[in-house]
């Protein structure tokens, strides 16, 4: 009776990991938050939220289904006890309104959140099947990113609740908050694995089409690290001694890349227009680009940031008041630099959390490259230190999806890991 019973555990738990790898994909499937949404009283939970939700009662449900957790848990305690104890610091010590509190609480940190609880639960999915999944998705987004952003922009301003400044930045750019995946599509082409079959010649695909979507993002920080993180790759697979057809291969599908950019670009005024504003493509773009991205807005923006922790420090400026104040007077609720997103309003206890995290992520990899010795670990330390560069510069740590991809790659890993272990 009892073996009975496991097994139906067992299948139950099965279905569980199934579930969570269909979210993910859902979740990096969609083009952008907004696809759908429920209204909840006075409350709107946009699709990715609704699938936050979703993925955490999954991982929750695994946790008491499992019976145990895993031994990573000082980010989650750390990031709760946060949470609780600066709920009565900002409404009592700062006079915050619960619903401000809870209201930034909810904007910036709920993905992290969900990544502190996939650290500690007992997830079974394979590391091949998440990256293919990924790539696919991947695909799919990048693809109808380009396709409203080229063909359809109205859609964008009929389906955003954005403010109409906001509306008109994402509709010159490509609004794209899944162009992370670009990193996954390139870290799964330089797997030693991704040599031959169908597969393999969808992966390249992948790569393309998202680093075509990344390219019309026009974000520049996110642009020059997915770089160098091919470059990185580039170097790691020569060292491995790869066979000059698999870099023949990697390095025609950059050509490919390159030759589609350009096309589309030179086709396409918008394009050619946003071209000049953001990159350096002459001395008066050099110039105007300085005053405006870095004098105008970063060096302000700084300059509060480092107010800030000056007068609250250590403690923090608690949770419920903008970060920084606009040249127009609007505050500003978030941060692009993802440290600094909990060194703000926690203080201290946030650069803990943050680091402890990262730790917690760094930790897992090098004790997967340490025991395995396989290109795969070198690859994933290489782009958890690129992807750490440009949080400084992009919340890709904090309020991003990434966060989410990037702890389940880890801990596919570690699966993977422990099954050579028991074999």
């Amino acid at each position: 009776m009892r073996k009975e019973s496991d097994f139906v555990l067992r299948v139950d738990l099965f279905s569980v990991d199934k579930l969570i790898l269909l979210s993910l994909f859902l979740l990096a499937s969609l083009p952008f938050s907004q696809v759908f949404f429920v209204r909840v009283g006075s409350m709107t939970l946009d699709s990715f939220e609704l699938i936050y939700i979703l993925i955490g009662f999954m991982l929750v449900l695994k946790i008491l289904a499992g019976g145990k957790v895993r031994k990573t848990m000082f980010p989650f305690l750390s990031f709760v006890i946060a949470v609780f104890a600066y709920f009565f610091i900002s409404t009592g010590h700062y006079s915050v309104f619960p619903h401000d509190f809870f209201a930034q609480l909810r904007l910036n940190y709920f993905q992290f959140a969900i990544a502190t609880v996939i650290l500690i639960t007992p997830v079974k999915l394979k590391n091949r099947t998440y990256l293919d999944v990924l790539c696919i998705a991947g695909l799919i987004s990048a693809f109808l990113n380009l396709t409203i952003y080229l063909f359809m922009p109205n859609v964008l301003e009929k389906m955003l609740s954005y403010s109409p400044e906001l509306i008109k930045l994402v509709t010159t750019r490509g609004f794209w908050p899944n162009s992370t995946l670009t990193f996954f599509a390139i870290f799964s082409v330089f797997l030693p694995w991704n040599r031959k079959g169908a597969l393999s010649i969808f992966r390249y695909i992948s790569l393309i089409i998202t680093s075509v979507a990344l390219f019309f993002t026009f974000n520049r920080t996110m642009q020059l690290g997915a770089i160098l993180f091919f470059v990185g790759c580039l170097l790691l697979e020569k060292r491995r001694k790869a066979s000059p057809r698999s870099s023949l291969r990697i390095l025609t599908g950059v050509l490919i890349i390159a030759c589609v950019i350009s096309a589309i670009a030179l086709a396409t005024p918008l394009a050619r227009e946003q071209l000049n504003k953001r990159y350096p493509l002459s001395k008066s773009n050099i110039q105007e680009i300085y005053k405006v991205s870095v004098v105008n807005q970063r060096l302000n923006l700084y300059a509060q940031y480092l107010s800030s922790i000056k007068q609250h420090f250590p403690v923090g400026q608690g949770l419920g008041k903008p970060f920084s104040i606009r040249q127009d007077g609007l505050g500003v609720f978030v941060t692009d630099i993802s440290f600094m997103e909990f060194l703000l309003p926690f203080g201290v206890l946030g650069l803990v959390i943050f680091f402890s995290f990262i730790a917690a992520l760094f930790k897992l990899v090098l004790r997967y490259k340490t025991e395995t010795n396989t290109l795969e670990g070198r690859l994933v330390i290489l782009l958890l230190f690129l992807t750490l560069l440009v949080s400084l510069n992009y919340e890709i740590y904090v309020r991003g999806n990434f966060v989410i991809f990037i702890t389940m790659l880890i801990v596919t890993l570690r699966n993977d890991q422990q099954e050579v272990k028991g074999t």
